[in-house]
């Protein structure tokens, strides 16, 4: 009984703020991957630079990693307790998950 109270709560928890906030996670995390690039790149003659390009594009593919672990940790802790059926009948995982555009 209690289970059924809390799955809504958990399915809301889960749609209005953690896959929106792994959403800007990573988005963050590309960002940062994109900047090394560049300054990467546009500083070829100073190493001072371009070391630190390479440390920003590590730190963003790091970043990107955790993100989609967390993802793929939730989606499974779902699929795992059955969260993301609808009046436990089924239901398709993908449709609980918000992914960004």
């Amino acid at each position: 009984m209690l289970a059924l109270a809390i799955d809504p709560l958990l399915r809301g928890i889960n749609d209005a703020v953690i896959n929106p906030l792994i959403a800007l996670l990573f988005i963050g995390a590309l960002v940062v991957f994109i900047w090394g690039v560049v300054s990467f790149v546009a500083n070829a003659g100073n190493e001072a630079e371009r070391v630190k390009g390479k440390r920003n594009i590590l730190y963003g593919i790091i970043g990107m990693v955790i993100m989609v672990s967390v993802f793929s940790i939730m989606n499974l802790l779902i699929n795992t307790f059955k969260l993301n059926e609808t009046e436990r009948g089924g239901g398709n995982p993908i449709d609980h998950v918000i992914l960004p555009e």
